[in-house]
């Protein structure tokens, strides 16, 4: 059983200062884990479930640096690789899509798989 923290991603997103942001995280590969995601330690949200969560307006995260915290944990045998999807929306441009993944794992492992999003 391992710990694994691969370098992470990082990405800018484009906001209009009435765009609603929102960011989901998911897990994938049939694999168990859960997420933490935040500008910083008081305004952290945590779960488990993909449910887009609401970062606020354009106005209010233009500038700033979203930190997203997936913990992938190996609990099937068939796969025996992490990954993560997280997905920003609400900008003029779309939906924004970072997929990472740990290829290495062996059941019971654990990889964290951080994305950094600034908003420009």
């Amino acid at each position: 059983m391992s710990i694994h923290n691969p370098i992470p991603m990082f990405v800018t997103y484009k906001v209009e200062p009435n765009s609603k942001i929102a960011v989901s995280a998911s897990i994938g590969d049939a694999q168990m884990g859960g997420w933490a995601m935040g500008f910083d330690p008081q305004t952290a949200k945590k779960g488990s479930d993909a449910t887009p969560v609401s970062m606020g307006t354009g106005a209010e995260v233009k500038g700033r640096i979203l930190q997203v915290v997936v913990t992938a944990v190996d609990v099937n045998p068939l796969t025996n690789r992490l990954s993560a999807v997280v997905t920003v929306s609400g900008g003029p441009g779309g939906p924004l899509t970072v997929t990472q993944s740990y290829d290495d794992g062996a059941t019971g492992d654990t990889a964290l798989l951080t994305t950094l999003v600034e908003f420009e």
